[in-house]
Protein backbone atom coordinates (compact mmCIF):
# COMPACT_ATOMS: atom_id res chain seq x y z
CA UNK A 1 0.00 0.00 0.00
CA UNK A 2 1.39 3.60 -0.99
CA UNK A 3 0.41 6.77 1.06
CA UNK A 4 -0.39 9.54 -1.11
CA UNK A 5 2.64 11.64 1.25
CA UNK A 6 4.98 9.19 -1.43
CA UNK A 7 2.94 9.91 -4.56
CA UNK A 8 3.10 13.45 -4.02
CA UNK A 9 6.82 13.14 -3.34
CA UNK A 10 6.80 10.95 -6.92
CA UNK A 11 5.36 14.03 -8.11
CA UNK A 12 7.98 16.36 -6.94
CA UNK A 13 10.31 13.58 -8.43
CA UNK A 14 9.05 13.27 -11.84
CA UNK A 15 9.04 17.55 -12.49
CA UNK A 16 12.89 17.22 -10.98
CA UNK A 17 13.31 14.40 -13.92
CA UNK A 18 11.18 16.11 -16.76
CA UNK A 19 13.48 19.74 -16.03
CA UNK A 20 16.06 17.93 -16.36
CA UNK A 21 15.15 15.73 -19.82
CA UNK A 22 13.59 19.23 -21.36
CA UNK A 23 17.07 20.70 -20.13
CA UNK A 24 18.78 18.41 -22.60
CA UNK A 25 16.21 17.76 -25.53
CA UNK A 26 16.36 21.90 -25.41
CA UNK A 27 19.83 21.29 -26.78
CA UNK A 28 18.53 19.89 -30.03
CA UNK A 29 16.49 23.44 -30.11
CA UNK A 30 19.34 26.11 -29.95
CA UNK A 31 17.40 27.86 -32.03
CA UNK A 32 14.60 28.39 -30.41
CA UNK A 33 16.28 28.97 -26.96
CA UNK A 34 18.74 31.64 -28.82
CA UNK A 35 15.11 33.63 -30.24
CA UNK A 36 13.33 33.27 -26.71
CA UNK A 37 10.69 31.25 -28.85
CA UNK A 38 10.13 29.09 -27.08
CA UNK A 39 6.76 29.49 -24.93
CA UNK A 40 5.77 32.34 -27.29
CA UNK A 41 4.58 30.21 -30.56
CA UNK A 42 4.06 26.47 -31.12
CA UNK A 43 7.49 24.88 -31.90
CA UNK A 44 8.94 21.80 -31.28
CA UNK A 45 10.43 22.39 -27.84
CA UNK A 46 6.85 23.24 -26.83
CA UNK A 47 5.67 19.87 -27.82
CA UNK A 48 8.69 18.38 -26.39
CA UNK A 49 8.22 19.29 -22.93
CA UNK A 50 4.34 18.46 -23.02
CA UNK A 51 5.86 14.95 -24.04
CA UNK A 52 8.51 14.75 -21.43
CA UNK A 53 6.07 15.70 -18.39
CA UNK A 54 3.04 13.81 -19.51
CA UNK A 55 4.77 10.76 -20.06
CA UNK A 56 6.82 10.99 -17.12
CA UNK A 57 3.45 11.45 -14.89
CA UNK A 58 2.05 8.24 -16.94
CA UNK A 59 5.32 6.18 -16.05
CA UNK A 60 4.78 7.17 -12.54
CA UNK A 61 1.19 6.52 -12.45
CA UNK A 62 1.61 3.27 -14.31
CA UNK A 63 4.20 2.33 -11.08
CA UNK A 64 2.06 3.34 -8.60
CA UNK A 65 -0.84 1.47 -10.19
CA UNK A 66 1.21 -2.01 -9.04
CA UNK A 67 1.40 -0.47 -5.50
CA UNK A 68 -2.29 0.52 -4.94
CA UNK A 69 -5.96 -0.47 -5.35
CA UNK A 70 -7.75 0.46 -8.58
CA UNK A 71 -10.40 2.37 -6.19
CA UNK A 72 -7.24 4.24 -4.42
CA UNK A 73 -5.62 5.31 -8.17
CA UNK A 74 -7.42 8.58 -8.28
CA UNK A 75 -6.42 9.92 -4.82
CA UNK A 76 -2.90 8.74 -5.59
CA UNK A 77 -3.30 10.51 -9.03
CA UNK A 78 -4.43 13.48 -7.72
CA UNK A 79 -1.25 13.62 -5.18
CA UNK A 80 1.23 12.60 -7.64
CA UNK A 81 0.00 15.60 -10.22
CA UNK A 82 -0.20 18.05 -6.81
CA UNK A 83 3.58 17.38 -6.67
CA UNK A 84 4.61 17.44 -10.14
CA UNK A 85 2.27 21.24 -10.29
CA UNK A 86 3.72 22.40 -7.08
CA UNK A 87 7.16 21.46 -7.90
CA UNK A 88 6.51 23.52 -11.56
CA UNK A 89 4.98 25.92 -10.02
CA UNK A 90 7.92 26.90 -7.27
CA UNK A 91 10.74 26.52 -10.00
CA UNK A 92 8.86 28.87 -12.47
CA UNK A 93 8.77 31.83 -9.33
CA UNK A 94 12.42 30.75 -9.04
CA UNK A 95 13.67 31.54 -12.30
CA UNK A 96 11.31 33.86 -12.89
CA UNK A 97 11.27 36.43 -10.06
CA UNK A 98 8.84 38.72 -11.78
CA UNK A 99 5.77 35.93 -12.26
CA UNK A 100 2.95 36.00 -9.52
CA UNK A 101 2.13 32.91 -7.38
CA UNK A 102 -1.58 33.81 -8.79
CA UNK A 103 -0.79 33.50 -12.54
CA UNK A 104 0.80 30.11 -12.26
CA UNK A 105 -2.24 28.77 -10.59
CA UNK A 106 -3.83 27.23 -14.16
CA UNK A 107 -0.33 25.58 -14.75
CA UNK A 108 -0.51 24.09 -11.16
CA UNK A 109 -3.86 22.94 -12.21
CA UNK A 110 -2.92 21.20 -15.76
CA UNK A 111 -1.09 18.87 -14.04
CA UNK A 112 -3.36 18.18 -11.47
CA UNK A 113 -6.08 17.66 -14.15
CA UNK A 114 -3.89 15.47 -16.76
CA UNK A 115 -2.97 13.16 -13.68
CA UNK A 116 -6.27 13.11 -12.58
CA UNK A 117 -8.00 11.86 -16.09
CA UNK A 118 -4.94 9.50 -16.54
CA UNK A 119 -5.84 7.65 -12.59
CA UNK A 120 -9.27 7.88 -13.82
CA UNK A 121 -8.72 5.76 -17.06
CA UNK A 122 -6.03 3.35 -15.41
CA UNK A 123 -8.59 3.04 -12.45
CA UNK A 124 -11.02 1.58 -15.12
CA UNK A 125 -9.30 -0.59 -16.80
CA UNK A 126 -9.28 -4.51 -16.46
CA UNK A 127 -5.52 -4.62 -17.52
CA UNK A 128 -3.61 -2.38 -19.36
CA UNK A 129 -1.22 -2.35 -22.38
CA UNK A 130 0.95 -0.47 -24.15
CA UNK A 131 -1.77 0.98 -26.65
CA UNK A 132 -3.96 1.67 -23.89
CA UNK A 133 -1.33 3.88 -22.18
CA UNK A 134 0.00 5.32 -25.56
CA UNK A 135 -3.33 6.30 -25.83
CA UNK A 136 -3.81 8.07 -22.28
CA UNK A 137 -0.57 9.70 -23.04
CA UNK A 138 -2.02 10.92 -26.83
CA UNK A 139 -5.28 12.22 -24.65
CA UNK A 140 -3.42 14.10 -21.73
CA UNK A 141 -0.60 15.40 -23.60
CA UNK A 142 -3.40 17.26 -26.52
CA UNK A 143 -4.82 18.52 -23.41
CA UNK A 144 -1.70 20.09 -22.06
CA UNK A 145 -0.72 20.99 -25.30
CA UNK A 146 -3.67 22.76 -25.74
CA UNK A 147 -4.13 24.43 -22.62
CA UNK A 148 -0.29 25.48 -23.50
CA UNK A 149 -1.37 27.16 -27.00
CA UNK A 150 -4.30 28.66 -25.32
CA UNK A 151 -2.23 30.75 -23.20
CA UNK A 152 0.77 31.39 -25.88
CA UNK A 153 -2.02 32.57 -28.04
CA UNK A 154 -5.04 33.93 -26.34
CA UNK A 155 -3.38 35.50 -22.93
Amino acid sequence: MLNPTKSFVLGIIAAVLALILEVVVSLAFPEEIAAQTYFQKFTWLLLATVLIEESLKLIFLLKISSFVEKNKLIVQGLFLGAGFGITELLLKKLFQENLSLLSLLPAFFIHLITCLIASFILSKQAKFSKLKSFSILALISLIHLIYNLLIIYFF
